[in-house]
C-alpha cells in the first residue's frame, strides 16, 4: 500500500524539504502528543 494512502494523506500539499527557517512556525511544543505511537513508528520503519 502506498505510504501516503496508508497515512491518510492523499491530499496534502506538496512542500519544499527542508523547510526554510524563517517561514517556518513549527515550535518544539507545536501540536499533541501521540497517545499510541504505534502508527508513527510503522510510517517511520516503512521509509527504510
Amino acid at each position: 500500500m502506498d505510504i501516503l494512502a496508508r497515512t491518510h494523506m492523499t491530499d496534502a500539499k506538496p512542500v519544499a524539504t527542508p523547510l526554510p527557517m524563517s517561514s517556518s512556525s513549527l515550535t518544539l511544543h507545536c501540536g499533541s502528543s501521540l497517545s499510541d505511537p504505534t502508527e508513527f513508528w510503522v510510517t517511520l520503519g516503512s521509509l527504510q
